[in-house]
């Protein structure tokens, strides 16, 4: 079964926006697997603010849930995008975040906490591409794993092209592991032209 949201967002000038998605309680899914799919396309113009929440929070007899969502944002000057992301359901989890600087002078801040509590894998790829000079970004990863066949797994590129003058990119994980077999999977990739 496939529950899809799927939203488009489209920002003019000066305009402010909350986003909050959640997606909790128990699952029925004993012996099969079932698939959350989430879509978000943002386009916007100029000197906009757009703030999300995302949340995938499960049940512990939801444990054969596979949830992914795909995050696509093109960003124009002046604009600001913050994202927090917390992750604790499901046997499978996997977020895609691609954002794309299409002006000068933009913010990104990126915060996401997931929790493997059982044998399940959290799984995050980010794609963030610096093209315009005067960008900021900041993105911080939190994982916690709980469980000794549980995995977390993150994929960060940061590409901060020739034209990207005066940018300041940053990116830090910080990883808990609380049983003696429990794995993190860790690639950070800053790409510089």
């Amino acid at each position: 079964m496939l529950h899809g949201p799927k939203l488009q967002v489209s920002l003019a000038k000066k305009d402010s926006v909350e986003l909050s998605a959640a997606r909790s309680g128990i699952f029925s899914c004993a012996k099969t697997w079932e698939a959350i799919r989430s879509k978000l396309p943002v386009d916007g113009g100029q000197d906009w603010l757009l703030q999300e929440v995302y949340m995938l929070l499960t049940e512990q007899n939801s444990l054969q849930l596979v949830g992914h969502s795909l995050l696509s944002v093109k960003r124009e000057a002046a604009s600001t995008y913050e994202l927090v992301g917390v992750s604790s359901g499901g046997k499978l989890s996997r977020h895609n975040v691609h954002i794309q600087q299409l002006g000068p002078e933009t913010v990104t801040e990126l915060s996401s906490l997931h929790l493997s509590a059982s044998d399940q894998t959290q799984d995050l790829h980010s794609r963030l591409v610096m093209d315009h000079p005067r960008g900021y970004s900041r993105q911080l990863h939190k994982c916690i794993v709980a469980h000794s066949q549980g995995q977390a797994v993150f994929d960060g590129n940061i590409k901060v092209n020739r034209y990207a003058q005066q940018t300041d990119a940053g990116q830090l994980t910080r990883s808990l592991l609380l049983e003696p077999r429990a794995t993190v999977n860790i690639n950070q990739t800053p790409i510089s032209k």
